[in-house]
């Protein structure tokens, strides 16, 4: 029996409501998960409730199983249990209890991923001769097209609108739905069908990630004596790109008239990470720390990416060396290429890391062809699939797409089989079960697979423990279709990428599976160990400490001790070019990635930033902090950075203030900065007046009077002091300093302060 005492008031609060609609606004690491974990059992254990007239949502299956393992006592069954993704509950109930048959498919229906169906799209496009125009905006174009609202997609005055009805009717032939169509066709089943499931308790996590088609889903999912529990934070809201949007969290409040509670109190962060994160809050939001104070903020100034990763790493070592695990150390940014380099120099430099990249199909070749391959065995209808395997030019037959259909063809109405095709005889003829009840050596035999993986090939030995891990998985989940369907809805399982996060493990499994066994069969036998790792845990604290390099997308629901944010320049973080609504986002996704942070947190900038719009010197985020809450932001008396790119800025700087008439400064201010970025100034310049006056001819780089010097711009350089700018052009800038002379000096490797 759960103890209600254990909760702070604000929790107690929101597991005892029992409002026809509530929304709890939960902060950062303010006991999410607690609330709903403690909620569920609430209402099973002292009110009653059954377990299968609950249904918990999320938005990523590790926090649905995050939930289930705090539910251990929870009476009922598993298969009883609506708990897991909008997409996992939608796809159990189109296979279960919805009539899909009315929609065109059967229940052994299969999720197709997003790269199937452009490859099913490309093959109607060739076999159609349909005229598509911009065909790199396809897949987008296909995406509003199964919208209910929003933005139809643009008319190109092409053959799109035959190509959407000619892949809807190739997916339905081939039984395949996508992740959309999973919540659109559940929702659209439900309104139709309302004496099908209608939970007592609908229960949210996350719930400002919706987008429009899960808040109709949700609707369709209430009945009269429905109950909506919701929790979401609008301060997380960082996902406009996949249909999530900041109003979402009020929209559902007012279409429930939904009472709304609030979880402020923070267990993760300390007192000034708090302090500092609340300069970042939107809509009125409060937010309570418990834990002490702490240490200020750390602000680092680093040259570039380069010098900025070295850094890092001595940081890093020493942070170790004060016993803080690697894993407890979160490296953050806003773009993924900025990994790379990250990850080349930490691992020179002996530290363990591990890319927060989701691995996808196509980046393990051997993996994506054996997928065509299963999905072909277990639905026949699925002609891209079978397509796709038997023309792989690396592992398939190397056949043309021409001959690949018409085997096919051929084998459908005549029940013919190519002679020389081991392959494809495998793919007709190998039943669903055997996959499950065979030993690893008689599938191997099924397929020919030494013929086409060929021992003789440098990868042999790694593709051989992939095409064996996927066997084991299949029999550990007892259905190639269930298996198929998870990878599918969850990404590759992880015992795919074992070697990608620890390499020694899976050389050591490698090792023993073809060195130690003297056939197949001992193979075979091995394979579990090979799962083991997984599941079992081997080598487990040895793959998991590690450093984390990931996105600031990436990083949301998780925490760390140490937190380092990279490359907080104007351009960068935030991204340039955004308006208004992307602006706020950007602020929401900075907040997120300072709120990882428990203990400790630092930010760094570049002076010298790669990339094209990345403006030098600290952005504008670092520049909203209080003083008294960091350490390390210098406030010089001119910005960092190469002197054309500031006197670039304060040309835009003058410009505006000028177009908003504030500008108060005398005119005589304003003076050339050079040819190149020359303001402009009224024709009654003094200045101007003057120089044309005494020498209408002078050119811009030849100046030999101190009347002429009063026009060029003084600046002032770490070695050579001050000096007064000659001429520069994109590469280079002239300057002749008072003490050494006249200098010709590299932009990219000069630092100049405008005097």
């Amino acid at each position: 029996m759960m103890d209600l005492n254990k909760l702070n008031p604000y929790q107690k609060e929101a597991v005892l409501d029992e409002s026809p609609a509530c929304l709890v606004n939960a902060n950062v690491g303010s006991g999410k998960t607690t609330v709903l974990t403690a909620k569920v059992r609430y209402l099973c254990e002292q009110k009653g409730v059954d377990p299968k007239d609950l249904m918990v949502l999320t938005f990523t299956n590790k926090a649905a199983n995050e939930i289930r393992e705090r539910l251990e006592n929870l009476t009922g069954k598993e298969e009883d249990l609506w708990f897991g993704t909008f997409h996992s509950v939608a796809l159990r109930m189109l296979q279960t209890i919805l009539p899909v048959e009315e929609l065109g498919y059967t229940k052994e229906f299969q999720v197709c991923i997003p790269e199937e169906e452009m490859q099913m799209a490309q093959q109607l496009i060739t076999e159609q001769n349909l005229q598509i125009k911009y065909k790199n905006r396809l897949k987008k174009r296909l995406d509003q097209s199964r919208q209910k609202s929003g933005r139809k997609p643009k008319d190109y005055g092409d053959d799109f609108e035959r190509l959407c009805t000619l892949l809807e009717e190739e997916k339905k032939k081939q039984n395949k739905m996508t992740y959309e169509e999973l919540i659109l066709h559940t929702g659209q089943l439900l309104q139709s069908h309302p004496e099908i499931l209608r939970p007592l308790w609908l229960i949210i996590d996350e719930v400002q990630d919706c987008d429009q088609s899960q808040l109709d889903l949700l609707d369709s999912l209430m009945g009269k004596d429905s109950h909506l529990f919701a929790v979401g934070d609008p301060n997380q809201v960082i996902y406009s790109w996949r249909g999530s949007a900041f109003q979402i969290f009020f929209q559902l409040k007012n279409r429930y008239q939904a009472m709304e509670l609030s979880l402020p109190i923070n267990y993760r962060s300390s007192g000034t990470i708090l302090s500092a994160a609340r300069r970042f809050l939107q809509n009125g939001s409060t937010l309570e720390e418990v834990k002490s104070e702490g240490g200020k903020v750390q602000i680092r100034k680093q040259y570039d990416p380069f010098q900025e990763a070295e850094d890092l790493a001595a940081r890093i070592r020493e942070l170790h060396m004060q016993g803080i695990p690697y894993h407890e150390i979160g490296i953050l940014y806003r773009l993924q290429n900025q990994s790379a380099l990250l990850e080349q120099v930490l691992t020179r430099n002996g530290i363990p890391v591990h890319v927060g990249v989701k691995e996808k199909m196509e980046d393990i070749p051997v993996v994506q062809w054996f997928f065509h391959v299963l999905r072909f065995c277990v639905n026949h209808s699925d002609t891209t699939s079978g397509v796709e395997a038997l023309c792989n030019k690396t592992y398939g037959e190397g056949w043309t797409t021409k001959k690949a259909l018409q085997q096919i063809r051929r084998w459908e109405t005549e029940e013919t089989l190519p002679k020389d095709s081991p392959l494809f005889s495998g793919m007709v003829n190998v039943q669903e079960d055997v996959f499950v009840t065979a030993t690893t050596d008689q599938l191997w035999e099924r397929f020919s697979l030494d013929r086409y993986l060929m021992p003789s090939r440098a990868g042999y030995r790694e593709d051989k423990v992939r095409i064996m891990g996927i066997f084991a998985g299949i029999r550990e989940k007892g259905s190639v279709r269930e298996f198929l369907n998870d990878v599918a809805l969850y990404g590759i399982p992880l015992l795919y990428s074992v070697g990608k996060t620890n390499p020694v493990a899976e050389n050591q499994i490698t090792e023993d599976l073809t060195t130690n066994c003297s056939n197949t069969e001992d193979f075979d036998g091995k394979e579990q160990t090979y799962i083991g790792i997984v599941k079992k845990e081997k080598f487990r604290e040895e793959a998991e400490d590690t450093v984390q390099l990931m996105t600031l997308h990436a990083s949301k629901g998780l925490e760390f001790t140490c937190v380092f944010i990279i490359g907080v320049n104007d351009g960068l973080l935030p991204l340039r070019g955004t308006g208004f609504e992307q602006e706020e986002e950007e602020r929401r996704l900075f907040f997120v990635g300072m709120t990882r942070a428990k203990e400790q947190l630092e930010l760094s900038y570049y002076t010298s930033p790669d990339g094209y719009g990345i403006l030098p010197g600290p952005g504008k985020y670092l520049k909203m902090f209080p003083k008294d809450l960091i350490e390390g932001l210098d406030e010089p008396k001119y910005a960092e950075g190469s002197a054309a790119e500031h006197l670039q800025a304060m040309k835009r700087q003058i410009l505006q203030a000028r177009e908003e008439r504030t500008l108060q400064m005398p005119e005589e201010d304003f003076r050339t900065i050079s040819p190149e970025i020359d303001v402009e100034k009224p024709d009654t310049d003094p200045c101007r007046h003057e120089e044309k006056e005494e020498n209408p001819a002078k050119s811009a780089t030849n100046h030999t009077n101190a009347d002429s010097a009063a026009n060029q711009p003084r600046v002032a350089h770490e070695k050579y002091g001050v000096g007064t700018v000659i001429s520069e052009n994109e590469d280079t800038i002239t300057i002749r300093f008072d003490d050494y002379g006249e200098k010709e000096l590299l932009k990219m490797f000069t630092v100049l302060h405008p005097l």
